[in-house]
């Protein structure tokens, strides 16, 4: 994209704020509105994607533009150059939470509800427009230099979703905050978004995501069979209540997780509260099938010890050895 270029006939390139995996971010002079834009060229070519497809992430698209929020970026416009989907949207100064989180290694538990709460009113603003956002993690999330945290990207990656179709190991969204039945390429639904968030939650508090791998499939069949991380194990002194929001919001079971993005933020805002401060901790089934084999096996272990004892079993092939001959002997003699 060369600079001083217009896009539509009315946008006309600045310079190159960023790119991604799937899209290139211009800054740009709308020169109908006398106003500077931020202009997003998807690297997806339109002739490649079915009618249905398109026509569904254009609606999304439109249905996030009549969002006003302060929460949400703004999207001012969408066309097409050069078969590919370009996005208008309002031009944002800060930086990712991704970013801020690198600097400070991890938030106080303060400053992570206050970012998770005006996160939340943004994600809920969408749900209630019927929007899954689909890919929430720290890199879609904005702290803008005036103080406002905007959430990004609603809508992007159900176009991006396409490639499912054609390469059965990509799914919608990013492997370190993506749900488990996301991951089994079921339906993206709201309790999707609340898994996500529980994983951020989890992110901001301790500084890094609960799973982690180099290979993606491996890291997705994390999120599916591996229990949650109870975060008190890395941090004693972080509440329990807190940590009984992370494990209700990233259950395995989307069923047991926050109904609503509303639930989820009227828990939050009640975590550090006198009358939940003894609050017991919330353990997964599947957290406690684990705890129950530990369990067996160290019972076993506690009354057995000297089954593992290579010289008895050992001694014990030698004995079954013994009374088989004995056996055969005393038979032989009875005859």
């Amino acid at each position: 994209m060369e600079m001083n270029q217009k896009l539509n006939n009315r946008y006309q390139i600045i310079n190159k704020i960023g790119s991604g995996g799937m899209a290139k971010v211009y800054e740009a002079r709308d020169l109908y509105l006398n106003r500077n834009v931020a202009v997003k060229i998807i690297n997806l070519d339109t002739n490649k994607i079915d009618n249905l497809s398109q026509e569904r992430f254009i609606q999304e698209i439109k249905a996030v533009s009549r969002i006003r929020h302060p929460n949400v970026i703004l999207v001012y416009d969408i066309f097409i150059d050069q078969k590919n989907w370009c996005l208008v949207l309002e031009l944002l100064k800060g930086k990712t939470l991704k970013e801020y989180l690198s600097n400070l290694g991890v938030l106080s538990i303060n400053e992570t509800l206050n970012i998770m709460q005006k996160i939340l009113l943004g994600v809920n603003a969408c749900h209630q427009a019927g929007i899954v956002h689909r890919d929430l993690k720290p890199d879609n999330i904005l702290l803008n230099d005036n103080g406002a945290i905007k959430v990004l990207d609603f809508g992007i990656a159900m176009i991006d979703g396409y490639e499912v179709k054609k390469h059965a190991h990509q799914v919608v969204g990013t492997m370190k905050y993506i749900a488990p039945e996301v991951v089994k390429f079921q339906a993206a639904t709201i309790q999707s978004d609340v898994y996500s968030l529980g994983i951020i939650l989890y992110e901001l508090l301790v500084g890094k995501p609960p799973f982690i791998h180099k290979n993606p499939q491996l890291l997705a069949n994390k999120h599916i069979k591996e229990p949650m991380p109870l975060i008190r194990d890395y941090n004693p002194t972080i509440p329990q209540s807190l940590e009984n929001i992370i494990m209700k919001a990233t259950n395995k079971n989307p069923a047991e997780r926050y109904a609503t993005i509303q639930e989820m933020s009227q828990d939050l805002a009640t975590c550090l509260s006198h009358t939940r401060k003894n609050e017991k901790p919330i353990v997964s089934k599947q957290k406690m099938l684990v705890k129950t084999k530990e369990f067996q096996l160290n019972k076993l272990n506690f009354f057995f010890p000297f089954f593992l004892k290579k010289w008895f079993l050992i001694l014990l092939s030698f004995i079954i050895v013994l009374i088989v001959v004995l056996a055969v002997v005393i038979v032989f003699y009875l005859k």
